[in-house]
This record gives C-alpha cells, structure tokens and sequence, in this order.
C-alpha cells in the first residue's frame, strides 16, 4: 500500500465532517501519536536505554561479534537475565554484546 495524499485528505474530511474543535485535535493528536509510534518502532534502541517490553520479544539487535564487528541478528530477548539468544537455537548472547535493538514490523495482516 502506497500513500495517496488525495485519499486522504478526503477521509479526512470525512471524519472530521461538522466536528467541533475539540473533536477536530482530538484526531489530529491521536493521527499524530500513530505517526511517533510508527517512526519510534524503526528506530534503534539503545539496550542502555531500555530492553524490549515482555518475555520472549523477537528483535532485531546489533551484536557485537568476534573481530569487534556489529552485526544485526533476529533474537529473542528474554526477561530472565537478562538475556538474549538467536532466533534459531538456543545460543545465548551475552548481554554487553548486545548494543542496540530494533521493533519488527507487525506482521502483514491474513
């Protein structure tokens, strides 16, 4: 799915109809938080910031390897540790490797 500005502009008009001011931010913030939430989940994440929210997320994360390389890896963060392993086994990755991480897209709906 592309953007077309156009397609918006009308559903927008749509909503918005006769709404009140108070109506018309309401949308507009609530459009607005969908925007940062976009953005934020494909960005990188400092693990010094904060790790990924529940046991067993699946991420992309940058992972130091054994020349002093970063490398991205799909792995799952778990709460216990905490640690983080590989996507395909049950490798651990010890946690000061691990440097950034990144929100997967959600998957395309069926």
């Amino acid at each position: 799915m592309t953007w077309n500005e156009d397609r918006e502009r009308l559903i927008a008009a749509a909503e918005l109809g006769d709404a009140t001011p108070q109506v018309a931010a309401d949308l507009l913030v609530a459009a607005r938080k969908r925007a940062f939430e976009a953005y934020a989940a494909h960005e990188w994440i400092p693990t010094s910031e904060r790790y990924p929210d529940g046991s067993h997320a699946r991420v992309l994360a940058l992972v130091i390897d054994d020349t002093g390389r970063p490398r991205v890896e799909l792995v799952v963060f778990c709460l216990l540790g905490p640690l983080w392993r590989f996507d395909q086994d049950d490798c651990a990755i010890e946690e000061e490797l691990v440097t950034h991480w990144m929100q997967l897209p959600p998957e395309p709906p069926k």
